[in-house]
């Protein structure tokens, strides 16, 4: 799970340099829109539910293939 964070953390980073360099951070100020909530506590809310929820799919998938494979292997 920590490629997923690497691999996302890169790209918000990314998107967030590129709205500074384009003045939008400071139209959202002038708009008297917060910042934190609007741009970041989405991002860091659905990092944390999409880890959660690969990693109960991965879990699921590694069980169910270790019954298959058990049943097939062992009878």
């Amino acid at each position: 799970m920590l490629l997923i964070a690497l691999r996302s953390s890169s790209a918000i980073n990314t998107e967030i340099a590129v709205m500074k360099v384009n003045n939008e951070l400071k139209t959202l100020d002038v708009f008297n829109i917060d910042v934190i909530s609007y741009l970041f506590l989405p991002r860091i809310i659905n990092g944390v539910v999409s880890v959660v929820l690969l990693s109960s799919l991965f879990s699921i998938l590694a069980l169910l293939s270790g019954l298959l494979f058990s049943n097939l292997i062992l009878g």
